[in-house]
């Protein structure tokens, strides 16, 4: 393997190689290898030494804990396995509109990325298009979806509607069958975080997509909502309510949400103001507010303490 050299930038040092290549653009190009520095944001320049940079390697950012914002050159057509992954501060990419050859868990572990970006119009059209594209390559590990020539396209998002459909519908004999499993005395344990965040990652989903519904089918979101009003407060299953209640940034407005589809109603909103208790008081002044908005008649105020 070649001796990858260096490209230094204000907070950090690019590394690269240079590859043989039989297209319109040049004979040899660059693929970068490697990253380090402290950058938040790196824009990945479309030349390095007068060569055009068309390529991201394998595991070449995996693992950086600075990066937030990214955005990769008009000029690259291939991005290897793990590229992006474990980035833990990455919050948003932005992609060329170009056809680009993507390998598999580009974003694996980067949890905190929330918006995809492709340079091109597109985006001005389609609000949702950044938050469902970064949730297909994160919570549906669905990396066939990120493709900036297809997305946003009535095939696109029939094909995203699909992948959500069956991450829903898998089991909970299919979610553990991959767990490594400990020590016996661990494994109970084990089993129950397990099923627990696969079925907030569910919530999650289905919130979402109702959310960010641009082209859904009349079908898809009845779906989605029986699926969330099957696992509200007062169900056998509560992980919807308890999803919205552990998502402090997002959880007004999933609770926007629940309270459209009728997933905090009469039967449940005591309930779920005495879940919430005195840690979190932000939410249940949200819920008072918002569920005597709504002209009915709670006499729950005095349970409500600012601290």
């Amino acid at each position: 393997m070649k001796t990858p050299k260096q490209y230094e930038l204000q907070d950090g040092i690019i590394y690269y190689i240079e590859t043989a290549r039989r297209d319109v653009r040049s004979d040899t190009s660059i693929c970068i290898t490697a990253y380090e520095g402290t950058a938040e944001f790196l824009a990945i320049p479309s030349q390095i030494d007068n060569k055009t940079v068309t390529a991201i390697a394998k595991k070449a950012f995996w693992g950086n804990r600075y990066l937030q914002h990214i955005v990769l050159p008009d000029t690259l057509d291939f991005v290897g396995s793990w590229a992006f992954s474990a980035c833990y501060m990455l919050r948003d990419i932005t992609l060329p509109y170009n056809e680009i050859n993507f390998e598999k868990q580009i974003f694996h572990k980067s949890e905190k990325l929330n918006d995809i970006f492709i340079s091109d119009s597109i985006m001005e059209k389609d609000k949702a298009l950044p938050k469902l594209l970064a949730m297909a390559v994160t919570a549906l590990e669905a990396e066939y979806l990120l493709n900036p020539i297809q997305a946003g396209s009535d095939n696109w998002y029939q094909n995203l509607d699909s992948k959500i459909l069956t991450v829903l519908n898998e089991s909970e004999e299919s979610a553990l069958k991959n767990l490594v499993y400990c020590a016996e005395e661990d494994m109970g344990a084990k089993q129950e975080t397990c099923l627990k965040k696969l079925a907030y990652k569910k919530s999650g989903i289905a919130f979402m997509r109702l959310i960010y519904s641009n082209k859904i089918a009349g079908v898809m979101k009845k779906k989605l909502t029986d699926f969330l009003l099957k696992r509200t407060k007062g169900c056998k299953d509560e992980s919807a309510w308890e999803f919205v209640k552990e998502s402090r940034c997002m959880g007004l407005q999933y609770c926007d949400k629940l309270f459209e589809i009728n997933g905090i109603n009469e039967e449940n909103i005591n309930e779920i103001l005495d879940d919430l208790g005195e840690d979190n008081v932000e939410l249940k002044a949200y819920l008072l507010k918002k569920w005597q908005g709504r002209g009915q008649d709670v006499d729950i105020w005095e349970s409500l303490e600012f601290k």
